[in-house]
């Protein structure tokens, strides 16, 4: 019986030492399974508090800012790992998936010849973001690159144009690539066009 307490005990303590005193300590352990790949001990971390409402408003400022540092360092892929399991959590946190989509775009402007995966993500995103009313503007113009990658031209020009017709001319960085698409779909390649 002795035996049988003191293993109770050593479990608890266990516990205990492992359990988070706040929300940044749970977050910080959350991002580090998200970059080790352990996505499913990261889930059960946040099951574990995820009906508090106090841990679940803590934790998304946590996560946001983490995405946030990431994305501005240039660490796109980072950004999104963290990002998608946040979408994944806050399912009606339209800024998150918004955030998700400029970093998913950014990969996928790193990239000469893009992820097919990556592509039908950006799409997925996209079309929830149109489909839920979130932000448009910025949202059209990545839906008509994606599109224009999935060879739709057809929808690619209708997204391009509802951005050209909302669109400020900022920021001056982005004209050059604005004028190329537009131009791009104006006289697409005659492989054909689906849609």
């Amino acid at each position: 019986m002795m035996k049988q307490s003191l293993i109770l005990l050593v479990a608890l303590f266990a516990s205990c030492a492992s359990a988070p005193s706040n929300p940044v300590a749970l977050g910080d352990q959350i991002i580090a399974d998200l970059d080790a790949g352990l996505l499913s001990q990261a889930e059960n971390k946040f099951e574990a508090v995820a009906n508090d409402a106090k841990w679940r408003e803590s934790l998304y400022p946590r996560f946001f800012a983490e995405a946030r540092e990431r994305y501005e360092s240039g660490d796109f892929e980072g950004a999104s790992v963290v990002l998608r399991f946040s979408v994944d959590q806050y399912s009606q946190a339209s800024a998150m998936r918004e955030a998700l989509l400029y970093s998913l775009f950014q990969l996928r402007a790193h990239e000469e010849h893009p992820d097919a995966a990556l592509v039908q993500e950006l799409e997925l995103v996209a079309q929830d973001l149109l489909d839920s009313g979130g932000p448009s503007l910025w949202t059209d113009l990545i839906a008509a690159q994606t599109a224009i990658d999935l060879g739709q031209t057809g929808r690619a020009r209708n997204h391009y144009q509802r951005f050209v017709a909302n669109w400020n001319g900022e920021p001056a960085e982005l004209v050059t690539y604005v004028h190329d698409l537009g131009r791009y779909l104006n006289n697409p390649p005659s492989l054909g066009e689906e849609n």
